[in-house]
């Protein structure tokens, strides 16, 4: 039996000395990036850049080393983002996305910069009017937040008014494409209720059908649309409304065109009364929240949650690779989201950790003055 052993070692990118990654040692001239992290500034540098997009197992694999080190950094990135917290060190956001988020059996907040696009916060929470308060208390630079976009659940806005009493109240936003869903899945509902309705049980396949726009139709599903208007019209005029629900993100579209379509829409539904019983449900929805919905046709506004549920996708993602870090150390998985959701850039990320240095060293100055 032969055995080999393979030295590995890096160079540091900043000063270029080897440093050995199994005994933390540094050649003289290069210095720490901190007292407790046995990593040079370059080092933890790239340790960083390679976080936002890999999983540490790959970063161990191709660096070597050692996985308390790299644990102890992510530690050092959540205190920098407690003190920039703290201390308002993080750029607050005008308009705020809101939507809830289960991992694993834990349901979480999520809060998304809709104009940078980008991950602003997330913590442990449910969609209740206390649980969503006191999230939004906890953003960066809440007081400035101007607009918030979420979806029909009533913890929003009823947590939304109550973290802003006695304030100026921002002007919140209803998430049109969850009205859209709501439509779609309507129209989904009837397909399988007339599925259930026939002797075989069978439909043409219009899942696709109903989830692709009309402009983005091919040819034979095209000609599926025309057997479905001859043998099955209510569900060929469900597919047609669900169409001009989705018509109201057209570019262009402002608030007059989106309210005059809307009006339009509720005209044909108290005409049709086979409509009425298909969309009643998402109809009253959209009734209830009529003027929160227009408002998010403004100019100085974004209309949709796209960008958020997008980030709560990137969440999901990021549980799988780390084999649910969200539930067994939180704080970690929160500073492996900022990184990934680009919350955290290197230049931020600079700024805040030598504003945490420079007070640890005055709070030691103090200390020893006698």
């Amino acid at each position: 039996m032969r055995l080999t052993v393979e030295f590995r070692a890096w160079v540091c990118p900043m000063c270029g000395h080897t440093i050995d990654p199994k005994t933390a040692w540094i050649a003289p001239g290069c210095t720490w990036i901190e007292p407790g992290v046995p990593v040079t500034p370059g080092l933890a540098r790239h340790l960083e850049e390679e976080l936002r997009g890999g999983t540490v197992a790959d970063l161990l694999r191709r660096t070597g080393v050692q996985h308390e080190t790299v644990t102890t950094l992510i530690d050092r990135i959540g205190q920098d983002v407690q003190h920039a917290m703290a201390h308002g060190l993080l750029p607050p956001a005008r308009v705020v996305g809101l939507d809830g988020k289960k991992l694993g059996n834990t349901h979480h907040l999520v809060a998304a910069d809709l104009e940078r696009r980008r991950l602003l916060w997330c913590a442990k929470g449910t969609e209740d009017t206390a649980s969503v308060a006191a999230f939004i208390r906890s953003l960066p630079g809440w007081q400035d937040i101007e607009v918030f976009v979420c979806d029909f659940a009533p913890g929003f806005e009823s947590g939304i008014r109550r973290a802003y009493r006695g304030l100026s109240q921002p002007r919140i936003v209803r998430c049109l494409l969850h009205a859209a869903r709501g439509f779609l899945d309507a129209g989904h509902a009837e397909r399988r209720r007339l599925a259930r309705g026939r002797a075989r049980g069978k439909l043409p396949p219009l899942n696709r059908i109903f989830t692709m726009r009309a402009d983005r139709l091919k040819p034979a599903h095209r000609a599926l649309l025309r057997r479905l208007r001859e043998n099955m019209p209510s569900l060929f005029k469900a597919y047609c409304f669900k169409e001009a629900v989705y018509g109201l993100f057209t570019p262009g579209v402002t608030a007059a065109i989106a309210e005059a379509r809307l009006i339009r829409l509720q005209r044909w539904m108290e005409r049709d009364p086979e409509m009425e019983r298909v969309f009643r449900k998402p109809m009253e929805t959209v009734r209830k929240h009529h003027e929160q919905i227009l408002s998010g046709f403004a100019e100085d506004c974004v209309a949709t949650n796209n960008r958020t549920e997008s980030i709560n996708g990137q969440l999901d993602a990021l549980d799988r690779a780390t084999k649910g870090l969200a539930r067994r150390a939180f704080a970690r998985f929160r500073v492996r989201a900022l990184l990934r959701c680009g919350a955290l850039p290197p230049e931020l990320l600079d700024i805040i950790r030598a504003a945490r240095l420079a007070a640890y060293a005055a709070d030691a100055a103090d200390a020893e003055t006698p």
